[in-house]
């Protein structure tokens, strides 16, 4: 049975976002009633803020959604205050959907996203009324699925889990869905359904294999145990060509981590980056077309109301038609205030023009990832560009007018020594001298420092994690050499990427650890204020493991790894050949522009799918040769070739560090002599500034015309939305309904819309008011229609109204709010005959002096100006006023006061009454405000 909202309310004013239990956002889908056959949760083992932002969930809840007998709702880890409440309350962890519990769905579906989040699948499993473990289990549902980068890597949570998806789970889910609903109708136990689904290509079930060790703890072997299930588990594959995607996501009314409409234009990444899991395990590279992509940007914009477009993929700048996809976005959607990002860039595919392109419309910061802070660390990962491109990147950025740039650098890297972490130092002072030059101190360089974690299906998966001492060590020489005013360093914490590096390439035993780490405490592991390295440690004493042997050991050759038995289509040869050619800082080129890189994504089946040359394309736009698959070797003179290179030796490492660290003081002199500063007509020396660009305004703002003056309600769930949340939810719907709104100016053009003085959390507006200000006339009553055409719940559009365009702002001219309060007699421990005494002894009073907290200090206030109206009223549930045949039960009191906003005199409502009755009245405990 649906969590009833009287359970959940009066709970929602002692949290923090009390948004994010509720629902009802745009776009999303409910399904009720007796044709739905299978339920699916997509539970996402994190906040909701960040849960919201994860594209994956958006593609599987639209295409499960498509079948009519099928529904896909979401959940997500509630914060630990509302957690807590919860418990204390007996209220399960519920879908947003239809309020049911996890329990009552027929499969509960997690991402496996990142190792520090596994404690938190415990928590939504023990919250939903699941059994933690898959052997406590005893009934078919619901069916646990794990999928995600961590499936690849998934033995250490294998107890938890019925089954994992390995690889893409588009066409899987729907394929073990409708083995669920088969399952269903021909009553299948438990052990039938598990050996179904353990015939579905990409699915492993863990309970039929078994796990053999060797005496001093490493994996011998993993074996099925049972006839018919595959030694040998192959990772699905999906062609996103084939689909438009997520076309009409779910929009949250909340402000999350990523609010905007995503667009995957590539999957798979073949950089060759040999510490990124995502880029080994999502090869072979599918590109969309430009065509593709153009037509789910106008679905998406007109379904969602975004005004930015984010460009996903683990690197956009390669998508292979990239300049041309972001000319046509521009030119497209730009007159109208869309704008374009790239979140993902390398520094050796970056292009300045394109992004002169994205900031004719909105200009936000760059991010670059160079990883390592020299060039011979950065051949090691493979991630090859020169100090002398990277600078003159950085130096083409600060001279367009960009102020902030980010630097993202991993510490621990294979073979990384000191002179690696000195080249972090003198990378990010001349970038910051660059900065300076141009904006002197509004210039600011942001690095931040993480630590390496080594990730299975890589070719660093046999290298040991620098331990954490080290790290720390490592921490401190480039924080002590980076004190700058306009640089800022930040640090990733290495108690929390030690457990991670544990878990990434941990085997079955870690369960037992990892359940017990979740007794103890551990939660919301990737937040650095409930992190807890004790209390892991501990559960690693308790369980009897040696976290050091999982994270800080390297592996030999011939090591067999806990999750060879799952697929990648990468080739255990090829990684490890792969990792020879890391030693010895041999480069590889992107394999699907040039030669093949030897891995086994790519067969007779799957190749590569490129833009260049498809629909929408122009190829002279592009950066790459005709001949992209002129030369290639075959694969096993790649992988002979790899294997064969020896590794260098520590000392060859050390005296080629000092080698370069003596060529780079000696240009760095060479440099000194040739860049000798100006002198200007006093002899005296000078540094001479480049003329900064101007900003580029491509689309001009055009003329306002029409100003509207829109009645609205703020009502049911919508009560419990922050102003600034509210804000953003008007402004989507005002995009939804084709309102042609006018933009401020600047940099980063926000809608002019305008509010009132905001309403308190939890406060319902039965007539609220904003102004809009358009570039074109409309009529006002047909706005208000196609307003509630695309509205959610609880916000109802009333009236709109033509002013002048120069008339005073809500703001300004709102003199009081008019509030109404309902309260249940037995709530509030007052009768009516009480609450009317109170407030004829205020109103008798000629003042009324009360303490009120105002911006984290006290202000005393005169009550008497404050509120210049109040009445107090009965009225039964059933409308009567008063009514005698009404039970003490259903009668009400109806309490209106006009609160002033001039002069600093606002006092919440709640706050004044409770002054007023002579006690704290509380929101939500059978007390009910609204504005009129």
């Amino acid at each position: 049975m649906p969590v009833s909202m009287e359970k959940i309310e009066p709970l929602l004013l002692r949290v923090e976002k009390p948004a994010r239990y509720l629902g009802g956002e745009f776009n999303q889908i409910v399904k009720r009633g007796p044709e739905i056959k299978v339920r699916c949760c997509l539970a996402f083992p994190d906040v909701y803020d960040l849960g919201m932002s994860y594209h994956g969930y958006s593609l599987l809840y639209e295409r499960v959604n498509r079948n009519p007998h099928w529904a896909a709702e979401r959940a997500f880890t509630p914060w630990p205050d509302f957690e807590a409440l919860s418990r204390e309350c007996g209220i399960p962890l519920y879908s947003l959907e239809t309020r049911r519990a996890l329990s009552e769905f027929d499969v509960v579906g997690f991402t496996l996203q990142h190792e520090v989040n596994y404690t938190n699948i415990l928590t939504m499993l023990d919250l939903g009324g699941i059994p933690i473990e898959s052997k406590e289990r005893s009934a078919p549902y619901p069916l646990i699925l794990g999928g995600g980068e961590g499936a690849f890597s998934p033995e250490s949570m294998a107890c938890f889990f019925d089954a994992f998806i390995i690889g893409d789970g588009e066409e899987a889910l729907e394929e073990i869905l409708q083995t669920v609903e088969d399952a269903k109708d021909r009553n299948w136990s438990r052990e039938r359904l598990h050996l179904a689904l353990a015939s579905i290509a990409g699915v492993y079930v863990p309970s039929f294999y078994d796990v053999e060790y060797l005496e001093d703890g490493r994996v011998a072997s993993v074996r099925p145990n049972r006839e018919g299930v595959p030694a040998i588990i192959k990772k699905r594959h999906f062609d996103l060509t084939s689909d438009l995607g997520a076309v009409r996501p779910v929009v949250p009314l909340l402000r999350t981590v990523h609010d905007r409409l995503a667009i995957e234009i590539r999957r798979g990444c073949v950089n060759g980056c040999r510490f990124c899991q995502a880029g080994m395990i999502t090869r072979p590279v599918r590109e969309r077309s430009v065509d593709q992509i153009l037509e789910i940007a106008r679905e998406g914009i007109k379904n969602t109301g975004y005004d930015e477009v984010s460009l996903l993929s683990l690197s956009s700048a390669d998508y292979t038609a990239i300049g041309t996809l972001v000319r046509k976005m521009t030119s497209e959607f730009g007159p109208s205030r869309v704008s374009v990002s790239l979140p993902s860039l390398r520094i050796n595919a970056f292009d300045i023009d394109i992004a002169d392109e994205i900031r004719g419309v909105r200009k936000s910061n760059f991010t670059f990832a160079p990883e390592a802070g020299t060039d011979r660390l950065r051949k090691v990962i493979n991630k090859e560009v020169s100090q002398e491109d990277f600078l003159r990147i950085i130096e083409e950025v600060f001279q367009r007018g960009w102020q902030t740039i980010k630097f993202y650098y991993m510490i621990g890297l294979p073979t990384e020594t000191d002179e690696d972490l000195d080249g972090i130092v003198e990378a990010t002072q001349k970038a910051a001298r660059i900065g300076r030059k141009y904006h002197g101190r509004k210039a600011l360089i942001n690095v931040t420092l993480s630590p390496f974690v080594p990730k299975s299906n890589t070719p660093f998966q046999w290298e040991a994690q620098v331990a954490e001492e080290e790290l720390h060590r490592r921490y401190q020489y480039v924080r002590r050499r980076l004190r700058s005013g306009n640089i800022d360093v930040k640090t990733a914490d290495t108690g929390s990427s030690f457990v991670e590096a544990v878990l990434a390439r941990g085997d079955r035993r870690l369960g037992k650890t990892l359940r017990r780490a979740w007794e103890l405490g551990c939660k919301f592991d990737g937040w650095s204020e409930y992190f807890n390295l004790n209390l892991w440690m501990e559960a690693f004493r308790q369980t009897g493991l040696d976290p050091k042997f999982y994270a800080n050991r390297q592996r030999e050759e011939d090591e067999v790894f806990p999750f060879d038995h799952l697929d990648s289509n990468l080739g255990k040869r090829f990684l490890w050949a792969d990792q020879r050619r890391a030693w010895r800082q041999r480069v590889m080129e992107r394999c699907e522009i040039g030669k093949c890189a030897g891995c086994d994504a790519c067969d007779d089946k799957t190749e590569h799918i490129l833009a260049r040359g498809r629909p929408g394309a122009t190829d002279e736009m592009e950066r790459y040769p005709e001949d992209i698959s002129a030369a290639r070797e075959t694969k096993t003179d790649r992988l002979e070739t790899g294997r064969k290179l020896e590794d260098p030796d520590k000392q060859s490492m050390v005296r080629a560090a000092e080698a370069l660290y003596h060529r780079r003081a000696k240009e760095q002199a060479s440099r000194a002599g040739a860049e000798k500063p100006e002198q200007d007509s006093n002899g005296s020396a000078h540094h001479a500034k480049r003329e900064r660009a101007e900003p580029l305004r491509r689309f001009p703002e055009p003329a306002k015309v029409q100003r509207l003056r829109v009645s609205y309600t703020k009502l049911d769930s919508l009560r419990y939305l922050g102003h600034l949340d509210l804000a953003k939810v008007v402004g989507l719907a005002l995009r939804r309904a084709g309102a042609p709104l006018a933009y401020s100016e600047g940099f980063n053009p926000k809608p002019r819309v305008q509010f009132p003085p905001p309403l308190p959390l939890g406060v319902g507006g039965r007539r609220e008011l904003f102004d809009v200000v358009l570039i074109r006339t409309v009529v006002p009553r047909e706005l208000i229609r196609d307003l509630n055409a695309v509205t959610v719940p609880g916000l109802g559009f009333l009236s709109a109204e033509e002013i002048d365009l120069k008339e005073d702002s809500l703001e300004c001219c709102v003199a009081a709010s008019r509030f109404v309060v309902e309260m249940e007699p037995d709530r509030v421990g007052l009768s009516l005959e009480e609450v009317r005494g109170h407030v004829a002894e205020f109103e008798r009073c000629a003042t009324f002096a009360v303490d009120v907290k105002k911006k984290r200090r006290i202000k005393e206030i005169d009550l008497r100006e404050s509120v210049s109206m109040i009445e107090v009223e009965e009225s039964s549930s059933n409308g009567r006023e008063g009514g005698a045949d009404a039970s003490a039960q259903e009668r009400r009191i109806f309490i209106k006061l006009d609160i002033q906003h001039r002069s600093g005199l606002f006092v919440q409502p709640q706050i004044a009454l409770g002054f007023i009755l002579g006690r704290p009245i509380e929101r939500g405990n059978g007390v009910r405000i609204d504005r009129e």
